[in-house]
């Protein structure tokens, strides 16, 4: 894992157990450079702070449309879209600063490595906490730690991705200088900071058996959530399957009968919305019912590894309020009539 998001947790030469990586830190005479995501800190602080957003419905779809357009295409790609996520929701939601300075304190008590910070309370040194969080979500958690006269904070800039695109490497060296760098001990988790990790003098690749990676907003429903992250993970499913096949062929065969072509294709997109809000259903309890009672079930590794919100009742309530539109669009401009609601339902 890493402080910008859920990489896959590759082996590293710089691989050290925790045990190994505490006594190392007491006993270095030099800078100290320490990771915060899911080491001091035991969770993410970007995806803890997009979790304040509210309503959780509005954010999360502003999360999943900056997805589909991906604007960090044009900002020095993917390691520049935590930047684009952050300064989307802290414009558009701006409360969410204040509820996230309201959360910090209880997340800090929760998730602080404590072991961590006895073995860097026991450094005489320079120590600095260098990470790829956000500077205004960073300083009130290292805030809720009581350590913001221990650590010096170096987080990335909210108002540019400069600091995303540059690496850890290039901000140690304006940091700390060449020499610096180079008497440094650095402990981080990710395998993604190997150009620091390769020029310190101490490098050290911790994974935390405490820490845990949660996605921000996953405890909140959207239909094709679980299609998209678990049943068929880095498929592009809904595009190339859905859209490109069911939703193409329903309005190539009907839109030469449509006497309102924008309110029918809408409306079959309603109705494309209503019928895989319950056929997603299916795919939920099958995958339940295989992991519970099957010895060889067929489950994706997103079963696993990812949490998507599967209410029992939000499912249906999509189905039945994205099936009335549906049907209004198709009717159009006549008044919704019963019938084809009631077989439509059926």
């Amino acid at each position: 894992m890493n402080d910008a998001g859920p990489f896959t947790s590759k082996h590293s030469m710089y691989d050290a157990s925790p045990a190994v990586a505490l006594s190392a830190m007491r006993e270095h005479q030099g800078p100290l450079l320490l990771d915060l995501d899911e080491t001091l800190y035991l969770r993410n602080s970007t995806e803890d702070f997009i979790d304040c957003a509210r309503p959780g419905l509005f954010a999360l779809l502003l999360l999943r449309l900056l997805d589909l357009i991906k604007p960090w295409r044009f900002s020095g790609g993917e390691i520049t879209r935590d930047w684009w996520r952050v300064r989307t929701i802290g414009l558009l939601l701006p409360w969410t600063w204040w509820r996230w300075r309201r959360r910090v304190g209880g997340l800090a008590e929760r998730f602080l490595n404590r072991p961590v910070l006895q073995a860097l309370q026991a450094h005489g040194e320079e120590t600095w906490v260098l990470t790829a969080g956000f500077e205004p979500i960073v300083r009130p958690l290292i805030e809720a730690f009581g350590l913001q006269d221990r650590l010096r904070i170096q987080a990335c800039a909210w108002n540019s991705p400069r600091d995303r695109r540059i690496g850890k490497l290039e901000r140690a060296l304006q940091l700390v200088g060449v020499d610096g760098v180079r008497r440094s001990l650095v402990l981080t988790d990710s395998s993604d900071d190997e150009p620091l990790l390769s020029t310190c003098a101490r490098p050290l690749r911790v994974v935390w058996p405490q820490a845990r990676y949660r996605r921000a907003l996953s405890d909140v429903y959207l239909p094709l959530q679980y299609l998209t992250l678990v049943k068929r993970p880095g498929e592009r499913y809904i595009v190339r399957g859905i859209l490109q096949e069911d939703f193409a062929f329903w309005v190539l065969s009907t839109l030469a009968l449509a006497s309102h072509p924008l309110a029918h294709v809408a409306g079959l997109g309603a109705l494309l919305l209503s019928f895989w809000a319950v056929y997603e259903v299916g795919y939920v309890d099958n995958d339940l019912v295989g992991a519970r009672f099957e010895h060889d079930p067929k489950l994706s590794a997103g079963f696993y590894a990812e949490t998507v919100a599967t209410p029992p009742l939000a499912p249906w309530l999509w189905a039945s309020a994205s099936g009335i539109a549906a049907v209004w669009l198709l009717g159009w401009p006549q008044r919704p009539s019963m019938i084809p609601l009631a077989s439509w339902a059926a």
